[in-house]
C-alpha cells in the first residue's frame, strides 16, 4: 500500500484548477467533479502509486477546468453513446492539461504506463485490431504510445478530429459522427446475402398470382462457412454471425475500455477505511449569542442595588467588594501608566521608521554660506505618516474552571481595558456562558436560535451566549461602573460567595470553541464599525474547552414519524472544512495534547481568515498546575531546568500554540505587590528581602508587559 498525503494531494488539485475548489476523499468507485458545486470527490486510492493518484488528480481537475456544466443529452446528441463522449472528452481535456501544464504530460505518460501494465482497460488478451473503433480511439490517446493501434483508411479522420477538438461542442460533433459511422457499418455487415435461384429450379409462373419463395435455412448457430447458401469468400461480405471488431458479444455502442478503467479503479480503493465526513462551519445569529452590555448591566444593578440589610455579613462582603475594587485601581495605575508609555514610545518608533523626509524647492538661507562645498542648500520637510488605527477584542472564560483564578484573570482584563481608555483604543470584552438564561428568548431544543441548522455543520450548544462586559462605547461614569461590577462577581466567585452576584451571570460549562467559530463574525464587525488597521485577539482562558459536536438529522424522540435537527459527536473520521478558503483541517482528536485538539484548529483556521489580527492567549496559573499546563502545551518537558526558570521568572510566553504568543502568569506573583514598603525599624537583612522581592515583582510584570505591547502597537 502507497503512502503520501491526501493534503498535498489536495494542494495539487487546487492548485492545477487555479481556484479553491472543495476536495474530497470518500467510499466512492470513481472520481467525480461537480461543476456546479465545484467539488472534486476522490476515491480513497490508497492502492494507487503516487503518480497514478497525480493522473487521476489531474484527469479530473481537467474536468473541472474545461468540462461545461450543460445537458447535452438531448436534440440531435439524445442517441449518441454516454460512453462516446467520455472518450472523446476525456482526450480533449487531458491534452489541454498537458497544454496548460506542460511538465503534466510526465505524469500522463508514465501514470498510464503503469495502468497499461497492470492491464486496467482490459485489453491484455484481445486482438486491437477486431476492438471497437471507439475503443481503439480511447487506446490511442491514453496508451497509444505502448500499444500501436490499428485504423482503417476511413476511421483515421476521427482521430484526427479527436486530436483537433478544442470546445466541448466539437467533441458532441465528432462523437455524432462517429456515432452514425459505426451504425452505418453495423447496418451493412447485418445484411444477410440471397443466393440466387439455380437455373434447374422451377421458376415461377408469370400470370401475376402470388406465390411464396422458400428463403435458404441460415443456421445462425453453425461455424463460419458451413452455413448453408451463405456468400463465403465473396469481395466486401461477411460471414453471417460475424460482429464488428470488438470482444465476442460485446456491444459496438458501449467503449468497453472505458468501462473496464473505471471498474479497475475500485480495486485502487482502500475499503478498510471508513468513509470521511466533512463538517463545515455553521451560519450564525450573531444577534442572538450577543447579550448587550446594557443587559448586562442592568442585571448588576438590580442586584447592586437591593436592600443588604446594615450589620449583616452580605452587607459587609459587598462593601468589602467595593473597597477592594477601589484599591487595586489605584495599585494598577502605574502599571497602566507604563503600558500606556511603552505603547506610545513603540508608535512613535514605528512612525519615525516609516517617516519620508524631501526637498521642498526652496533655498535654505542659513546654509548659503556653505554652497563652495555642499550641494544641498533647499530645506527640507519630514513627513511622518498616520499612525494605524488599533483595536482590542477580550474574550473572558467564564466557566466554573476559572474559579481560583477569576479573580486574577479579571484583574489583568481590567489593566488592558483601562490601557485601551487612556489611548483611545476601541475595545470589546466578552465573557463566554451556557447558563445566561436569556427571558427575551424563547429556546428552542434544535438550537436554530443561534445557527442555521445545516447537516454535517458544527453545532453550538442552544443555550450558548457572549455576555458583553465591557465596551469603548459606554460613557465614563458607565464604564467605571461596568469595570466595579465585573470586579466584585468575579470576588464573589473567588471568595466563594456564590449567592452574592447576580444569578444570570453564574459560572459554568467552557464553551471557547463555540467563542472561537463566533469570533469568525465578530472580527470583521468590529473592523467595520470602527474602521480598525490592525486588531488584537486576548482570549484569557484556562484552555480546556468543552466538546462540540456536529449537526445532524435524527428521529425526533416524542414524534417517530417525524425529524428534526440533532447533535452527534465528531470522531475520528471527521474533518472540518473551511469553504471559504478551500482548507481541510484533519484534527488528531487527543484530548490530551493542544497539538491534537479542536481548541487550536480552530485558532489556526482564524489565523488563516485573518493574517493581520494578532491571536494572543493569557493563562493564570496557580502553582499546583504548572507541570500540568507545560505538559499539555509544549508536550512533556517540564524537567528540572523548566521548573527552575519558572520558580525564577514566574512566567512562561509560549509561541506557535495557535496564538501568536500564549502568556502563563503565576497567580501568587500577580498577587504581590510591587511597592518597597519596609517598617520603620526594620533591619538590613529585610529591607534587602523586601527590595529584592519589590524587584523581582517588577521584573515579571515589565517582561510580560513589554512583551504584549510589542504584539499589539
Amino acid at each position: 500500500m502507497h503512502s503520501f498525503s491526501h493534503e498535498v494531494k489536495d494542494t495539487l488539485a487546487r492548485l492545477l484548477a487555479t481556484e479553491n475548489l472543495i476536495v474530497e476523499h470518500k467510499q466512492v468507485p470513481t472520481a467525480s467533479f461537480d461543476v456546479q458545486e465545484r467539488v472534486l470527490t476522490l476515491p480513497m486510492w490508497q492502492k494507487a502509486s503516487s503518480t497514478v493518484y497525480d493522473l487521476l488528480v489531474g484527469h479530473e481537475v481537467g474536468h473541472a477546468l474545461f468540462t461545461p456544466n450543460i445537458d447535452w443529452k438531448e436534440g440531435e446528441y439524445v442517441d449518441v453513446p454516454p460512453s462516446f463522449v467520455n472518450v472523446i472528452e476525456d482526450a480533449r481535456i487531458e491534452r489541454m492539461m498537458k497544454r496548460k501544464f506542460p511538465g503534466f504530460a510526465k505524469t500522463f505518460h508514465k501514470g498510464y504506463k503503469e495502468l497499461s501494465d497492470d492491464d486496467f482497460f482490459g485489453i491484455a488478451n484481445e486482438d486491437l485490431s477486431k476492438m471497437n473503433l471507439i475503443d481503439r480511439i480511447n487506446i490511442h490517446f491514453k496508451v497509444g504510445t505502448f500499444a500501436a493501434v490499428p485504423f482503417a483508411e476511413d476511421e483515421k479522420e476521427f482521430v484526427s478530429l479527436t486530436e483537433g477538438s478544442e470546445t466541448f461542442a466539437d467533441v458532441l460533433e465528432i462523437t455524432k459522427l462517429i456515432f452514425e459511422f459505426v451504425k452505418a457499418k453495423k447496418e451493412e455487415k447485418n445484411k444477410v446475402d440471397i443466393p440466387p435461384i439455380q437455373s434447374n429450379q422451377e421458376q415461377p409462373p408469370s400470370n401475376g398470382d402470388s406465390v411464396e419463395v422458400e428463403t435458404p435455412n441460415v443456421n445462425q448457430d453453425a461455424p463460419v462457412g458451413d452455413s448453408e447458401g451463405t456468400s463465403e469468400g465473396a469481395e466486401g461480405g461477411t460471414t453471417g454471425d460475424d460482429t464488428i471488431s470488438s470482444p465476442e458479444g460485446s456491444d459496438e455502442f458501449e467503449s468497453h475500455t472505458d468501462s473496464a478503467f473505471e471498474e479497475n479503479q475500485k480495486k485502487l480503493i482502500n475499503r478498510s477505511l471508513a468513509d470521511t465526513v466533512y463538517v463545515e462551519f455553521p451560519e450564525l445569529y450573531v444577534d442572538n449569542i450577543i447579550i448587550p452590555v446594557e443587559q448586562v448591566a442592568k442585571d448588576c444593578h438590580d442586584f447592586y442595588t437591593l436592600d443588604f440589610v446594615e450589620g449583616t455579613w452580605r452587607k459587609e462582603f459587598v462593601d468589602q467588594a467595593r473597597n477592594q475594587y477601589v484599591e487595586y485601581k489605584k495599585e494598577s495605575a502605574r502599571g497602566v501608566n507604563y503600558l500606556v508609555k511603552e505603547f506610545e514610545c513603540k508608535k512613535s518608533a514605528d512612525a519615525y521608521s516609516r517617516a519620508a523626509t524631501s526637498r521642498t524647492g526652496v533655498l535654505d538661507t542659513t546654509k548659503l554660506h556653505t554652497y563652495k562645498f555642499n550641494d544641498d542648500l533647499f530645506k527640507k520637510v519630514t513627513v511622518l505618516p498616520d499612525g494605524k488605527n488599533h483595536g482590542l477584542i477580550f474574550v473572558l472564560d467564564w466557566s466554573g474552571s476559572m474559579q481560583d483564578v477569576i479573580l486574577d484573570t479579571v484583574k489583568q482584563l481590567l489593566n488592558l481595558v483601562w490601557f485601551c481608555r487612556k489611548v483611545n483604543i476601541p475595545f470589546e470584552a466578552y465573557a463566554f456562558t451556557y447558563d445566561y438564561a436569556d427571558e427575551r428568548e424563547s429556546y428552542e431544543d434544535d438550537g436554530s436560535n443561534i445557527q442555521k441548522m445545516e447537516n454535517n455543520t458544527l453545532y453550538l450548544y442552544r443555550n450558548f451566549r457572549l455576555l458583553n462586559m465591557l465596551s469603548h462605547k459606554r460613557s465614563a461614569s458607565d464604564f467605571e461602573t461596568d469595570c466595579k461590577n465585573l470586579f466584585m462577581v468575579a470576588y464573589s466567585f473567588q471568595k466563594r460567595a456564590y449567592d452574592l452576584s447576580p444569578a444570570r451571570l453564574g459560572l459554568s460549562g467552557t464553551p471557547l470553541n463555540e467563542s472561537l467559530v463566533t469570533l469568525r463574525y465578530l472580527i470583521p464587525k468590529f473592523i467595520k464599525e470602527n474602521g480598525l488597521e490592525k486588531v488584537n485577539t486576548v482570549i484569557l482562558t484556562d484552555g480546556e474547552a468543552a466538546t462540540i459536536g456536529r449537526v445532524t438529522k435524527m428521529k425526533d424522540y416524542y414524534n417517530k414519524d417525524e425529524d428534526r435537527w440533532g447533535r452527534v459527536g465528531l470522531h475520528t473520521n471527521c474533518q472540518i472544512r473551511d469553504r471559504k478558503l478551500g482548507r481541510i483541517y484533519k484534527p488528531l482528536w487527543d484530548n490530551y495534547s493542544w497539538e491534537g485538539n479542536l481548541t487550536k484548529l480552530l485558532l489556526d483556521n482564524l489565523k488563516e481568515n485573518f493574517p493581520h489580527v494578532n491571536f494572543l492567549g493569557i493563562r493564570i496559573l496557580p502553582s499546583r498546575d504548572v507541570s500540568n499546563f507545560f505538559n499539555y502545551y509544549v508536550g512533556g518537558h517540564y524537567d528540572e531546568n523548566t521548573r527552575k526558570r519558572w520558580k525564577k521568572e514566574r512566567s512562561f510566553i509560549l509561541k506557535g500554540k495557535g496564538y501568536d504568543e500564549l502568556y502563563a502568569l503565576s497567580s501568587t506573583s500577580l498577587n504581590e505587590n510591587d511597592e518597597f514598603e519596609v517598617a520603620e525599624d526594620a533591619t538590613k537583612a529585610q529591607i534587602r528581602t523586601a527590595f529584592k522581592k519589590s524587584l523581582k515583582a517588577k521584573a515579571m510584570n515589565k517582561k510580560v508587559l513589554s512583551s504584549f505591547i510589542s504584539m499589539v502597537a
